[in-house]
């Protein structure tokens, strides 16, 4: 009886182990609003054509894994009125087998680009406690702007 009680025990253990170790990911998804050139908030708001927009979203202190506009689910586009890029914090796992999902005080970096014009635009945010989806737009929209001309 003690060798099958140590046995289950032992079981038990492992498969404890084994599920924390377990990839879990969170849902949380962003919404990034994007302002064209020549923007002023609140007064004079430009939105990109629709199609125009690429863009690159990752956790600066995991940089090499990245969520694209490529990826599924991932997209900038008009939508409820306004011009965005949306994507989920909760993916990066499965879309760039990021070997962990994102945590309270980690800093998000999207970087935009308008392909017709080369304008370019970023932020960056920390990511603050709760559950639902971290909307920013207005005064923390991404303004598009010429890229600086490089000095050779």
């Amino acid at each position: 009886m003690n060798r099958f009680a140590l046995i289950i025990g032992l079981l038990i253990i492992i498969l404890t182990v084994a599920s924390l170790e377990a990839q879990w990911t969170i849902p949380r998804q962003v919404i990034q609003e994007i302002y064209d050139q020549g923007s002023v908030y609140p007064d004079s708001i430009i939105y990109p054509e629709k199609e125009t927009i690429t863009f690159r979203a990752f956790i600066t202190e995991r940089p090499e894994y990245v969520i694209t506009n490529e990826h599924h689910s991932s997209y900038a586009t008009m939508s409820g009125g306004i011009f965005a890029v949306v994507f989920n914090l909760g993916n990066f796992p499965s879309l760039t087998d990021a070997p962990r999902d994102w945590s309270f005080g980690e800093t998000v970096r999207i970087e935009v680009e308008h392909t017709p014009s080369g304008r370019i635009g970023s932020s960056e945010f920390v990511i603050q406690e709760g559950s639902s989806a971290i909307i920013r737009r207005n005064e923390k929209a991404i303004l598009l702007s010429d890229p600086p001309e490089d000095e050779d």
